[in-house]
């Protein structure tokens, strides 16, 4: 269940696609609000919470009683075996106490027990972060510290989105407020559903009077319905931004790039955002004499150039949503979350062209 990054063969291009569009998905939920009557098929389940829970607001809210010295859990009414699932748990600062973990559980996890404790993660029935230790938890062992580049003083925000892809089988954790992507939290998780399994969101609370919200964001069944169908042909009317790296010109009306000194300091980005179902090329012209393998990195990000303050590489990028495949690797704003077993981009030849792809989401 730790951070391990998965290697992958065979499906290569399927996985990076699915990882890229991963940001598109998550940004059609967000624009898409869920209905009424799908909010409430998933808000918390009054028949499966501790009695110390109470529910309102259309079983959207829990609130945990004030003279309880116990460790209390509440479930999700919906429950999952695949598909990425997205939701947000609005829970206050204040309202978290000594022991606050935002995760997922079976059925069989315990919704309560005496004292305080980080109940959701004791037991391998269940499994999620701390935020108030900032911890990831699993069977009552702490896997790794989370995010895993905390540091002293962080307090997670008092909306956390969580995201969870039983077909992969991880879960990952985001700002609800800013976006900050807090990388992988938790993997292996397939094991549930192979063992005919659901995993349902659940959160574990001692704070009295905490009041904890659920807010589901949406859904995709599969990676066919994340990937979509074959891109169309490059599109020919996409030069590169005239914002560039301090390392690069320009030339041939903004269509080739040449770095002109150093390493690093070389991004460029297209004039303008990929549509569903387009890519662009981009073709190594040619190389230094003498220079290292590390020739070229692609991506895709939801920064606008003119907006962004250019980091030194796009894979040491943590604003917005980045994904870059660097070398084996594929970075999501400067963590590995994956590994490739069959190809490298610093493969790449003179003359050879690698292709970047937005593909249509479920609709």
């Amino acid at each position: 269940m730790g951070q391990e990054a998965s290697t992958f063969g065979g499906g290569d291009i399927d996985h990076l696609r699915l990882l890229m569009n991963l940001v598109k998905l998550e940004q059609a939920m967000v624009q898409r609000p869920v209905g009424e009557r799908s909010q409430a098929d998933h808000a918390w389940d009054p028949e499966d919470c501790s009695s110390n829970f109470n529910l309102k607001e259309n079983d959207r809210l829990a609130v945990r009683d004030n003279n309880s010295s116990t460790t209390d859990v509440v479930r999700a009414k919906k429950g999952f075996t695949r598909g990425t699932h997205i939701w947000e748990i609005l829970w206050k600062k204040e309202h978290r106490g000594s022991h606050a973990v935002i995760g997922v559980a079976s059925y069989a996890a315990p919704l309560q027990c005496s004292g305080y404790s980080a109940l959701l993660g004791s037991n391998d029935e269940s499994l999620g972060w701390n935020i108030v230790a900032n911890v990831s938890l699993f069977n009552d062992c702490v896997i790794n510290e989370y995010p895993d580049d905390v540091k002293p003083g962080f307090q997670a925000p008092d909306v956390i989105r969580v995201i969870l892809n039983m077909d992969e089988g991880t879960l990952r954790f985001k700002s609800g407020v800013d976006g900050t992507d807090y990388g992988l939290c938790l993997s292996g998780l397939r094991a549930f559903s192979r063992n005919g399994q659901k995993l349902y969101p659940a959160v574990s609370a001692t704070y009295g009077g905490a009041e904890i919200e659920i807010k589901y964001l949406g859904s995709a069944d599969g990676i066919h319905e994340i990937v979509g169908g074959p891109a169309s042909t490059a599109t020919s009317d996409i030069v590169f931004h005239p914002e560039v790296g301090a390392s690069i010109q320009l030339s041939n009306s903004r269509r080739t790039a040449r770095r002109v000194r150093g390493h690093n300091n070389g991004i460029v980005m297209s004039s303008r955002p990929l549509k569903d179902d387009e890519y662009f090329e981009v073709r190594l012209d040619e190389t230094k004499p003498l220079q290292t393998k590390y020739v070229m990195d692609i991506g895709v990000t939801s920064n606008m150039p003119e907006e962004l303050n250019f980091p030194e590489t796009m894979t040491d990028c943590q604003h917005g949503q980045t994904w870059m495949i660097c070398g084996s690797r594929v970075v999501l704003n400067k963590r590995a979350i994956a590994q490739a077993s069959t190809f490298d981009l610093h493969d790449l030849k003179v003359c050879e062209t690698i292709a970047a792809v937005v593909t249509s989401d479920a609709d």
